[in-house]
């Protein structure tokens, strides 16, 4: 068995009083699926 990190994005944002918030966005689906997904969607014309 491998031992998978759940892992998250942490998105910083600047609001108009010029303060800063991150949060934290928990993917829905591995590196690995996005990109397959990505590839699926922009195929490379050769």
């Amino acid at each position: 068995m491998q031992n998978e990190k759940e892992g998250y994005y942490v998105h910083v944002y600047t609001l108009r009083d010029k303060s800063t918030k991150s949060i934290k966005i928990e993917p829905s689906c591995s590196l690995k699926e996005e990109m397959n997904a990505y590839q699926d969607l922009n195929p490379k014309n050769t």
